[in-house]
């Protein structure tokens, strides 16, 4: 099948919105329902209910919680700049041991 010269390679670096580590290394469609991948859901997978996100910041004294990113940026619920840094880490030494 030939290739269409105007389709370009995704470009999305994940690493920089949410990095996937450890039980976050899913299915595209886990978070990004019907293909939809300019919106995510954290609610796709057994941990993540509702009832369980909602308990669990309640207890914390968070009452907003719609955008998990903005505080969650990996699964080891680190703060976001730390998940950022700690991605360009790693980012980093997997082109060193490339070479």
């Amino acid at each position: 099948m030939p290739q269409d010269a105007s389709l370009k390679p995704a470009t999305f670096e994940h690493e920089k919105h949410f990095v996937l580590d450890r039980d976050h290394n899913v299915k595209c469609v886990t978070c990004h329902v019907n293909d939809d991948y300019r919106r995510y859901t954290c609610y796709g997978c057994h941990e993540h209910t509702l009832q369980n996100v909602r308990a669990e910041h309640e207890k914390e004294g968070i009452a907003n919680y719609d955008n998990c990113v903005e505080c969650h940026r990996s699964a080891d619920e680190e703060p976001a700049s730390v998940a950022s840094e700690t991605a360009a880490r790693n980012k980093s030494r997997e082109r060193k041991q490339k070479h």
